[in-house]
Formats: structure tokens, sequence, C-alpha cells
């Protein structure tokens, strides 16, 4: 195991501030993932498989809890093209929107 993929290790929970690297190297999803989260899920529950998937990929355990999602991350997640249309996501009481493109 590389020594950059060790910090977050046994997290539950989201960092405050994620890195563009992590970003890109955790949260993009191959073809075969995005197909399973079109496949598999609704519409409305694809941004959180998504957001899970590369959170297990992350941390190397479920995510437990969400209090706040970076904005950069579920933009990131949008243009996977895992979700499909404009996905709200409540977070600490605030709504961010995360834009995607139809597939």
């Amino acid at each position: 195991m590389l020594a950059w993929h060790v910090p977050y290790l046994g997290w539950t929970r989201l960092p405050a501030e994620v890195s563009e690297f992590e970003i890109t190297h955790f949260f993009s999803l191959p073809a075969e993932e995005r197909s399973a989260v079109l496949t598999r899920y609704r519409d409305s529950l694809r941004l959180g498989a998504a957001l899970q998937i590369g959170f297990l990929k992350m941390c190397g355990r479920p995510l437990d809890a969400i209090q706040r999602v970076p904005t950069d991350l579920l933009k990131h997640l949008g243009e996977q093209r895992a979700v499909r249309g404009a996905n709200y996501c409540h977070v600490t009481g605030a709504v961010h929107e995360a834009t995607s493109h139809a597939v």
C-alpha cells in the first residue's frame, strides 16, 4: 500500500476537505462501476451510491454519516455521469447542487 493511501484508512466520515487529487483518484468511477450505479439504483439514490463507492475506495469502510460533502466532490460525482440530471444533497441545512450530463 502506498503511503498516501494510509491517512484515511478506517475513517467512517468524510474529512472536512478533500484534495482534487484525492477526489480524482478515489471518486472517479470506472465504466464498470458507473454501469453498476446506473443499472442498480434509482435516480434519487445514484449520487449516494457513487459517494459510497468512492468512500469505500478511500477509507476501506462504508460511510457512516454525512455532515458535509465538499461541493467539488459533488460536482465531480455528477460529472462522472453516474447520476442523471440535477441532483440535490441536503448538507448542514443547505442545498448543494451537483450537475451532471444526461447519459
